[in-house]
């Protein structure tokens, strides 16, 4: 079974320009995710998600991403 790490991100227009993202529809919500470091990762890593919806972008996190995913 293979284990995806995905990023989700409910995200603004400054972020979805910023970033390379896929898009897809959950219950009818557009919800946009960004997935980075895949490729690099070993059997049995942890997968770490950011989540931030409520309106909110991904921006919060894009500080913090290369420390803990890449």
């Amino acid at each position: 079974m293979k284990t995806w790490t995905i990023m989700l991100f409910f995200v603004s227009i400054m972020v979805i320009q910023t970033y390379a993202q896929e898009m897809t529809n959950i219950k009818g919500i557009r919800t946009f995710y960004l997935v980075k470091g895949l490729e690099k990762r070993k059997a049995n890593e942890p997968i770490v998600i950011f989540e931030s919806g409520i309106g909110m972008s991904g921006n919060n996190f894009l500080e913090n991403m290369p420390i803990y995913c890449c």
